[in-house]
């Protein structure tokens, strides 16, 4: 089955608004895909996976990732000591206290430093490389 086949076939049992998003974690020992756009400005992880919801396939590399807590779970760099004591991200509002804040950056998932050289993004449909993951995004008793 096509990768463009189980994206619609996906599409079509959860009822998804939009194609699964594909990612690709190129290992450091791997060749980076010359045929993938990498964006003009540095975005956060967030925003490639947002614009794969839309057709666009991105490639992102250790540079030009702007989130610093994706940074560090990608593996591409280390927490800053704003974020991983949770000063900021309480001053912010997303946490009651820089404590609950630390121990969520300090329990927080991690790839193996620089293991991965690059991250590709982009929708299952037309996706140019075998996908590490899929990720897909719908309403609570869609992806229940």
């Amino acid at each position: 089955m096509s990768f463009r086949e189980t994206a619609e076939k996906m599409r079509q049992i959860l009822e998804l608004q939009h194609s699964p998003i594909a990612i690709r974690l190129i290992k450091s020992d791997e060749e980076t895909p010359k045929n993938i756009r990498v964006p003009d400005k540095r975005p956060r992880h967030c925003q490639p996976l947002m614009l794969a919801r839309h057709c666009e396939t991105l490639q992102l590399t250790p540079d030009q990732l702007a989130c610093p807590a994706a940074a560090t779970a990608f593996g591409f760099a280390p927490l800053p000591e704003m974020i991983s004591s949770g000063k900021m991200l309480h001053t912010l509002g997303l946490y009651e206290s820089p404590e609950a804040a630390a121990e969520t950056m300090r329990t927080m998932p991690r790839l193996k430093p620089k293991s991965i050289s690059a991250l590709v993004v982009g929708p299952l449909d037309d996706f140019p490389i075998r996908p590490d993951v899929v990720v897909v995004e719908g309403l609570p008793e869609q992806v229940m």
